[in-house]
């Protein structure tokens, strides 16, 4: 017991210089600790710790106490020890002998004592120092590498919101370009409409609204722009056509070739007919009508109504025909027209005559076109008579238009000496009547 209390004495005498015992081979104190302590305990009763004097496990017991639960002196709850626990009272008295030393104090003392007592502690520990810098190491290696793959990806990210944006501003300073080029274009297009039309279109709205300028700049600039659309719509369809039907060359010369011949209407040259018809070969090129519509439906009806003859019954079946003869005087033929409730088919067509025999319009009745084809023409393979009529060129096909929505109207330039020929038809239906109102005038 003598050699117990004075190893105790010269330890707690001795000096700690804490910077030199603060360097626990790359851990923390607590680290270092923790590490001895499994250490002790898991090689305890082994053969790593046979060599170790009694002494020595006694004052690292008593240390362990110090670090656990402070000084002795403090405690005042600590169990009785046995009379025969001869290792429970020397660590006591230890323990005692440590007085107020701090919890890391006793750390420290721990970890020396141990590395000086048991030679295989400091490569255990410089083990784990390596273990320690190459997990560190790893750490590194890959906090690094997650750095690098961060910034690659915000790399990438602003290059693709780089080049997104630029596709984005191409594609809007094209779309830009494309509605400026559009507009541009619409404007000729406009311009050169409206230069054929332009006549027209004022002395309609100088009927419509007599000595009211402005009323007829407003309907000027409405029809102008409905006869924009209508000509775009059709050029699309035209457009349409010829994607669908694609042409060889030869075709298209045949074709353009055909085109010439239709327009120059060269037919039987040695045919005989009336003196007053015209040759085919030599009419003129027809100009495409103008045609568009206006919304003062009942408007223009209780206007047609004053004049009964302008009212009209077309039956179920029936092909109503008004024939109107260029006049001397005019230029232009001016039409329109609405009905009551249902559609009707309009079209209309050009007979080449001589229009001074016939100076008043008219009006025919018949069940249908084709029907009045047939009576005039004849039919040559039982013996008809030969076909005399005078040529005819077709200005507006017929198709049934919505004319109980609004006021359907056009015009179309002479393009010579003949009569008008204005279809409505009612051929399809076969079981109402439509009641129709029209006006047909000339101008200048």
């Amino acid at each position: 017991m003598a050699d117990v209390e004075k190893v105790t004495e010269t330890l707690v005498n001795t000096s700690i210089e804490n910077g030199k015992l603060d360097d626990f081979w790359g851990f923390s104190l607590h680290e270092a600790f923790r590490m001895a302590i499994k250490f002790y305990k898991d090689n305890e009763g082994k053969k790593t710790l046979d060599g170790m004097p009694y002494d020595d496990k006694v004052y690292l017991s008593a240390l362990t106490k110090q670090v656990s639960h402070g000084p002795l002196a403090q405690q005042h709850d600590l169990p009785d020890i046995g009379f025969l626990d001869m290792f429970g009272h020397d660590r006591r008295k230890v323990w005692s002998s440590l007085a107020d030393i701090s919890s890391n104090d006793a750390r420290r003392k721990f970890i020396h004592k141990l590395t000086q007592t048991i030679p295989v502690f400091a490569p255990f520990m410089v083990a784990h120092q390596k273990e320690k810098e190459e997990q560190e190491r790893q750490r590194q290696k890959k906090e690094e590498a997650e750095r690098l793959r961060i910034e690659e990806e915000k790399r990438k990210k602003e290059e693709e919101e780089q080049r997104r944006n630029k596709e984005l501003e191409e594609q809007r300073e094209a779309a830009e370009r494309a509605k400026q080029e559009q507009d541009q274009q619409k404007q000729q297009i406009m311009a050169a409409l409206n230069a054929q039309t332009h006549a027209q279109f004022q002395q309609y709205a100088a009927q419509q609204y007599p000595g009211n300028q402005e009323q007829q700049a407003i309907l000027i600039s409405q029809l102008q722009e409905q006869h924009y659309q209508q000509y775009m719509k059709l050029y699309l369809q035209q457009q349409q056509q010829s994607q669908q039907q694609p042409q060889t060359v030869e075709q298209q010369q045949l074709a353009e070739t055909s085109e010439k011949v239709n327009e120059l209407k060269e037919g039987d040259s040695e045919s005989t007919g009336s003196e007053d018809n015209i040759s085919e070969a030599s009419l003129p090129r027809i100009v495409e009508a103008s045609l568009w519509t206006r919304p003062q439906l009942i408007e223009f009806k209780d206007q047609i109504k004053r004049d009964p003859e302008s009212v009209l019954t077309v039956g179920r079946g029936e092909v109503v025909t008004v024939r109107v003869p260029t006049h001397e005087e005019g230029a232009y033929v001016f039409w329109e027209f609405a009905t009551d409730y249902y559609d009707l088919g309009f079209g209309v067509f050009f007979e080449w005559t001589d229009s001074t025999n016939e100076q008043q319009v008219s009006v025919q009745v018949g069940e249908s076109s084709e029907e009045e084809s047939d009576e005039e023409g004849g039919d040559l393979e039982r013996g008809g008579h030969v076909d005399d009529r005078p040529p005819m060129d077709e200005i507006v096909p017929v198709y049934r238009r919505d004319c109980h929505t609004e006021v359907h109207a056009g015009s179309h330039r002479y393009p010579g000496r003949g009569v008008y020929l204005l279809k409505f038809d009612n051929s399809y239906s076969l079981w109402r009547s439509k009641t129709l109102y029209y006006r047909v005038y000339y101008t200048r």
